[in-house]
């Protein structure tokens, strides 16, 4: 989540809302704190354009039902034009721009502004990676622009007065050095990303722009940039500015840009796909009938529609950059209903309840953990390819993962595969308790396999310690298993994220039931930790299949 803070009188007089405070939690939005001159709230991943406060107070008034959805469109073309030159495709493709007019501009909104757009490059964006936002005053660019890459060149950077080498700002220069990783500087000769005019860089992309065009309370006329790596991004994020230069009753004009293979895109494009919806589709989802309005729950959530029969049309605003499909819609429209509206409904049953076999073992399971001096973790399924594969020094293979069809954020974009990553980044949280850190889980991993999806159970633990090392482990693991009245045998394996000649393969009844060892100094210091860890990982599975074999109480 991102936090962000806007003076409550300021949100108050934008939105039309007495009490702010009240709406934000309907909208699915928290408040972290209001002392009643401030208020800050945590903003979820999914809703950038609520990171301003012209976006957050149009949610807040279209939710209390005082503002209609706004039907955007721009006041004609800008006459500039950008240039993508040959170099830049290699490293940074995709640029949008637009023009505004009639900014009115206040200590407080230009702050406001400013802060959005930061937010927004450090969220969305991905620490500028993919995405960065630069604002100039119009009236000092001069003549059509240049979107392109060189080894070096000239800008005078914000707040400077002393022209620099690009390679002298990525150095020197404050922003320079604190996003120069992003391009991946190295201090060598390398492409680096600029905007320029017939005169002059205007911005070192994503460092800085130039101080000549520098945005101040006095600017009436400006003209924005958006650049990245992904461009059904960069398209939204010029959308989605667009749309909040147009609530503020400001003018927006379109920009062009000419790519390097001479195709034309005029921005913004103000897309705004249509997604077909019906009352009974929200009554499945809420699972009763109840008169539902859903027109005016639709109006309420910021949609412009239109009836077919029973099938209504909705038009995604085109600054949501979140609404993929109809689940996404009637998300909404249960965030106007109100979940506090939604009541509580008994299934009746007729059937007599029994403890599931898995349940029993893995009671049994934590019992014995806890008894060993395990304390037990809980972890979200969901997580990235970065610390299931990347950091676990694990081969990344695609075809055998459950990926996330529309994922809104990097940070989750797939369904673990082993717990051990979990429990390595729980280590991360324990860094202010007494070592020796030693926590277990049990629960679920996913892959696919010929094709289908499958869904297995296994245990995990981890030790984190200055002589945590495979006796440790196999010492645990050993007591676990005799507990369970389990004869195991231990062969050697070989595992990538555990170090060579450290590692054993768990067999009950000749077949593999789980591994241990000693994870790589490579994996620890991937994750940022430094002390020693010794790891296991149990299929519960095959465990139960030996344990049934063997008639073996818990089961």
């Amino acid at each position: 989540m991102a936090t962000i803070s806007f003076a409550k009188k300021d949100l108050i007089k934008e939105s039309g809302i007495g009490k702010p405070e009240d709406i934000i939690p309907k909208i699915g939005m928290e408040v972290e704190n209001d002392d009643g001159n401030e208020i800050t709230l945590d903003i979820t991943p999914n809703r950038p354009d609520l990171l301003d406060i012209v976006g957050l107070a149009r949610q807040l008034s279209l939710h209390g039902g005082i503002r209609k959805p706004n039907l955007y469109n721009v006041d004609g073309d800008s006459g500039i034009k950008i240039t993508v030159g040959s170099s830049v495709g290699k490293i940074r493709p995709y640029i949008a721009g637009i023009v505004v007019k009639g900014a009115n501009f206040t200590p407080d909104s230009i702050r406001y502004l400013i802060n959005f757009t930061e937010k927004i490059g450090d969220t969305l964006g991905r620490n500028r990676k993919k995405l960065a936002i630069g604002m100039h005053d119009l009236n000092a660019i001069h003549g059509n622009l240049t979107y392109d890459a060189a080894v070096d060149g000239s800008i005078v950077p914000l707040n400077s007065e002393s022209s620099m080498g690009f390679s002298e700002v990525l150095k020197e220069n404050a922003k320079g050095i604190k996003y120069s990783k992003v391009l991946g500087f190295t201090g060598k000769r390398q492409l680096l990303p600029f905007l320029k005019d017939n005169d002059k860089t205007i911005s070192l992309i994503p460092i800085t722009n130039c101080n000549e065009t520098k945005v101040t309370e006095k600017t009436g006329e400006l003209f924005i940039d958006i650049t990245g790596t992904d461009d059904f991004t960069v398209e939204k994020v010029a959308d989605m500015l667009a749309c909040s230069f147009m609530d503020s009753k400001c003018r927006v004009y379109s920009v062009t840009v000419e790519a390097h293979d001479g195709k034309k895109h005029v921005f913004p494009k103000l897309s705004s796909k249509s997604i077909a919806i019906s009352e009974a589709g929200l009554i499945k989802v809420i699972g009763y009938k109840q008169n539902l309005r859903i027109l005016e729950l639709c109006s309420r959530s910021g949609y412009t529609f239109k009836e077919s029969g029973k099938i209504i049309h909705v038009k995604v605003p085109a600054y949501r950059y979140d609404v993929l499909n109809d689940q996404d819609v009637y998300e909404d429209l249960l965030f106007a209903y109100g979940y506090d509206n939604v009541s509580s409904i008994g299934i009746a049953s007729q059937n007599t309840g029994i403890v599931d076999p898995y349940t029993r073992l893995s009671e049994e399971l934590t019992e014995i953990m806890l008894g060993l001096g395990y304390t037990e973790a809980y972890n979200n399924y969901l997580t990235n390819e970065r610390y299931e594969f990347e950091l676990m020094n694990k081969d990344f293979n695609k075809d055998s993962i459950v990926s996330i069809k529309y994922a809104k954020t990097e940070n989750i974009s797939i369904m673990r595969t082993s717990i051990i990553p979990s429990l390595i980044r729980s280590l991360l949280n324990s860094s202010s308790e007494q070592m020796p850190y030693k926590i277990f889980e049990i629960g679920n991993v996913f892959n696919v396999e010929k094709g289908k999806v499958h869904e297995g159970r296994r245990m995990a633990l981890v030790s984190e310690h200055p002589k945590a090392d495979f006796s440790e482990i196999k010492a645990c693991v050993a007591s676990l298993l005799k507990t369970l009245e389990l004869q195991p045998e231990y062969e050697k394996a070989s595992e990538s994220y555990f170090i060579e000649g450290r590692c054993a393969a768990i067999k009950i009844n000749g077949n593999e039931v789980g591994n241990f060892g000693e994870v790589h100094p490579k994996v620890i210091t991937g994750f940022g930790l430094d002390e020693p860890i010794a790891a296991c990982e149990i299929d519960l599975d095959r465990l139960a299949d030996a344990m049934s074999k063997g008639k073996n109480k818990a089961l």
